[in-house]
């Protein structure tokens, strides 16, 4: 089985394909299952479409790692500039050309697409290939197909959710899939909602004390951490803003950011503005494997993502057995529905999204002024990773498996974990 992949060149990617080894810094559903694909001997090309349009770089170019064998790298640029309808049927026509004879010069056995190249795989699968779906989530995909059922357009990526899939896979992340898988996508469509893994080992006592000194943690203070990206839909501002009340309240305490984005800088600046030098540090991308000792540094973990808060850095905290919290179940969405669950909300701290700020300051108050609670929650965590979790070899050996099966002509392999598509 050789397997073409076809993928956006997510932002975690990109300074990954300037380096010279394989060191992943973030989208783990994508990296891992690229390790578990090169470990299994399968030979990939794995097509990567820019999202930005660069003049000067008009040409894909070919990108491969000593240390990720097999796995052979396309990063295709924009053809024009993001604008018009023109030019987004311009860019596509060039991105596909290069995809459908990259795919029929290679003979793949399988074609995978992640949700922004949905529309590429629906046309492979109308023309008979055997397409695996991924989607990493749900996000606003619900107001996307309302907007194109309210305006009737005649939208090949609205139809792409009739296609006939060999396979789709959806993370089971908190994201509100109902609003629209129920009775979109092609009845015969196995669809599959999986939990992602965890990395198998904690981080060592010596780990987590270098990553203290390294960002000046003060014993005795304890440190809540956030991590991802920097985006409006994380809510970064809000808490940044419980931070420094929280702080100008007497409570001592310092906010740990992991990762970036396009509100980095507007960040930065707030805490120049109100001098909040010594109270938040920033971390930047971090390498996957160094993740678990920065949340062995910290005292709670916070999650305020507006679309999903079973993410993979929310399993990692749980697996680290941290105090976590994050928003509740949302009845006008849909989103969140594992924190209805009675094991959740024991296990997390769960506030409403209605009032985000005074929520999460308030939340936050009780937790420092009770450190008996945290304990709590962290044994609550515990006995949850305990019950949910998969490392990350099961959850990708499960993925590479039913793609064989599906080269090979097999049934797929049914988990408890299915969807009902009708």
């Amino acid at each position: 089985m050789n397997i073409l992949m076809v993928l956006r060149l997510y932002s975690h990617l990109v300074p990954m394909m300037e380096q010279e080894e394989w060191k992943p810094l973030g989208m783990p559903a994508v990296c891992k299952l690229l390790e578990g694909i090169s470990r299994w001997g399968i030979c990939a090309d794995v097509v990567l479409i820019e999202k930005t349009y660069h003049a000067e770089n008009r040409q894909p170019r070919i990108k491969e790692f000593q240390n990720l064998p097999g796995i052979r790298f396309h990063i295709v640029p924009l053809a024009a500039p993001i604008g018009g309808r023109i030019a987004q049927l311009k860019n596509s026509w060039k991105q596909f050309g290069y995809v459908f004879r990259l795919f029929t010069k290679k003979h793949h056995g399988i074609f995978y697409c992640d949700r922004a190249h949905m529309s590429f795989g629906a046309v492979m699968a109308w023309c008979g290939y055997k397409v695996v779906l991924r989607l990493h989530g749900a996000a606003n995909l619900p107001n996307l197909v309302t907007i194109l059922v309210k305006r009737m357009l005649p939208s090949l990526r609205l139809a792409s959710f009739g296609a006939p899939f060999a396979l789709i896979v959806g993370s089971r992340d908190g994201s509100a899939y109902d609003q629209y898988v129920t009775g979109r996508f092609h009845p015969n469509t196995p669809f599959f909602l999986k939990l992602n893994g965890v990395d198998p080992f904690k981080a060592t006592a010596e780990e987590i004390a270098a990553i203290k000194t390294e960002l000046q943690l003060e014993e005795n203070v304890p440190v809540i951490l956030m991590s991802g990206r920097m985006d409006a839909d994380k809510y970064p501002l809000e808490f940044l803003e419980s931070i420094r009340e929280l702080n100008q309240s007497g409570r001592k305490c310092c906010g740990v950011f992991v990762g970036g984005g396009a509100m980095e800088d507007q960040l930065r600046e707030y805490v120049q503005e109100h001098g909040l030098q010594k109270m938040v540090r920033f971390c930047g991308q971090v390498e996957h494997k160094k993740m678990q000792a920065y949340l062995g540094a910290c005292n709670i973990y916070v999650s305020l993502s507006l679309y999903a808060n079973s993410t993979n850095t929310v399993l990692e905290a749980m697996r680290a057995g941290k105090c976590i919290l994050t928003f509740g179940y949302c009845q006008k969405t849909g989103r969140d529905e594992q924190n209805l669950s009675k094991d959740h909300q024991r296990a997390l701290v769960l506030i409403d999204r209605k009032n985000v700020q005074n929520e999460l300051t308030a939340a936050l108050t009780n937790l420092l002024d009770h450190p008996e609670i945290v304990r709590q929650k962290e044994e609550e965590v515990r006995l949850l990773a305990e019950k949910e979790l998969q490392t990350w070899d099961e959850r990708i050996n499960w993925e590479i498996d039913q793609m064989r099966d599906i080269a090979e002509g097999r049934q797929n392999k049914q988990p408890e974990e299915q969807t009902n598509n009708a």
